[in-house]
Parts: C-alpha cells; structure tokens; sequence
C-alpha cells in the first residue's frame, strides 16, 4: 500500500511538472481518497512478462505509425481498394478474457480497424477494416497479434 503510495504521488508531481508543497499536499490528498473509495485489494489471476510486454510495445508502435500511413494515403490518394471498408469475423484462440480485451483494444488502437462487436461465448470478433484486404492473411494477422498479447499476459497457476 505504502509503495504504491508512493509510486502514485511520484506520478502526480511529474504529471503537475514541478515539486511544490501544493502538489505534494493535494497529491497526497487525491491517493488518500482513492484509497478510501478504493479500499479493495486487487487480486490478479494473470501476471505480465516484462520483456515480451516491452516488444509487444515496440510492435505496436510499428503497427500503429505503418496503419496511419495506409489511412493517410486513404485520404489524400483515394482509389477503389484503399476505400474498400468490410467486417471480417475472426475467432481469437485465447480463453482468457483478459488477453481477449487487452487483444480488441489494441486492434482498435490500431488505425483503420475498429472491433463492431465480440461475442464472449464463441470469441467471435467482428472486425471494421479499411482496404482491400485479404480475409484469411488478416485472420492470420490478428491471431499472431493475440499470440503476442498472450505470450505477455500469462495466467497465475
């Protein structure tokens, strides 16, 4: 508790810019209320994997700036396949509810995909996808991404 204090009132005196007695005090009055409206302890049934969660970083840094520039082209080079839109359904392979929402909320991170809907029974994902697109190598394509979610959020035994 008292770490994770601390942790946050760091945090808030770097987001305010500037060490104050002001920051400090109202720092140390946000945590405490958060504390008391938050009194629970958080019990994880997944934990993270530093080294895989920082190349799935890097992955989608690289996905994220190469999607903004077939989206650019979209807009200012407009021909028939770049503003070709469609839903394509993708069945993700993981059980795992958490590295099923942490996958659909990094796709839709992504520009030019949006999830329209997940059915939580069949993992049945429906996917908005801007461009001509290939449904078999786009399905390939969001299962290798859920494999990366999964190789860093793993499930406690």
């Amino acid at each position: 508790m008292i770490g994770r204090s601390l942790i946050l009132l760091v945090l808030w005196i770097a987001l305010w810019g500037e060490i104050s007695i002001a920051n400090i005090i109202t720092g140390v009055v946000v945590i405490a209320a958060l504390a008391a409206l938050f009194p629970g302890k958080l019990r994880s049934s997944h934990r993270i994997r530093i080294i895989p969660a920082i190349s799935f970083f890097f992955y989608m840094v690289r996905s994220i700036v190469a999607a903004s520039w077939d989206v650019i082209r979209a807009v200012l080079l407009p021909n028939e396949q770049r503003r070709h839109a469609e839903i394509i359904h993708v069945y993700l392979k993981s059980t795992s509810p958490l590295v099923r929402a942490v996958t659909a909320n990094t796709i839709s991170l992504t520009p030019g995909t949006v999830i329209v809907s997940i059915d939580s029974d069949t993992a049945d994902m429906q996917i908005h996808v801007l461009g001509k697109t290939d449904s078999a190598e786009f399905q390939d394509a969001i299962h290798a991404h859920e494999d990366r979610v999964a190789a860093f959020i793993v499930e406690k035994k």
